[in-house]
């Protein structure tokens, strides 16, 4: 799969269930900015038609030095309630970061054994 930078890219598991995790896949390009709406419904029926639809706009914008990474997140729909309980934010990026969720400063931390650099969840 190729990926071009600043994408935001939601993964949840085949088949998830109630409890589960959403990842939100960051890939981060300096001095760029990129939104996404995660959308979801129950995939089933036709409720969306009536809003029963979880809508949520996700930003981020890595300064030019590519130092500052800030990540924001809107709710735009509540009508239906997703299987996941939390998101975890992926962010693949090789260089030394700080990283602010909603405007606050957020720990990051190393995945074990893989390539990616830092996560943390909401």
């Amino acid at each position: 799969m190729f990926l071009k930078e600043g994408a935001i890219l939601p993964h949840a598991p085949a088949g998830a269930e109630n409890g589960d995790e959403l990842s939100v896949h960051l890939y981060p390009a300096s001095g760029h900015s990129s939104v996404q709406v995660l959308y979801e419904d129950d995939g089933s029926t036709f409720g969306f038609e009536r809003g029963e639809v979880y809508e949520e706009e996700i930003r981020m914008a890595m300064d030019p030095e590519g130092k500052q990474l800030d990540i924001d997140s809107t709710i735009v729909s509540k009508g239906y309630a997703p299987v996941w309980n939390k998101k975890r934010f992926i962010i693949h990026y090789g260089g030394e970061l700080h990283v602010k969720w909603n405007g606050k400063p957020v720990e990051l931390s190393a995945v074990p054994g893989s390539q990616i650099r830092s996560w943390f969840e909401v």
